[in-house]
C-alpha cells in the first residue's frame, strides 16, 4: 500500500469511521492488485519474446 493509503485507513479507524476505513483499504488493495497484474503481464511478455528468439538462433 502506498503511504497515503495507509494514512487514510489509520485516520478513518482513529475517527471511528469503519465504513471509510473499509473503503480506503479496499481501494488500496485494488491498487496493489493492479500493480501486481501489470508486473506479471510484463514478465509474461518478456518470457514470450525470449522464447520467440530462441528458435531463430538455433536455425542459424
Amino acid at each position: 500500500m502506498a503511504r497515503e493509503d495507509v494514512k487514510k485507513v489509520i485516520d478513518s479507524i482513529e475517527a471511528g469511521d469503519n465504513v471509510s476505513a473499509s473503503n480506503a483499504f479496499s481501494a488500496a488493495m485494488v491498487d496493489k492488485q493492479k500493480e501486481a497484474i501489470d508486473t506479471k503481464r510484463l514478465d509474461v511478455q518478456l518470457d514470450w519474446l525470449n522464447k520467440q528468439e530462441q528458435p531463430a538462433n538455433e536455425e542459424i
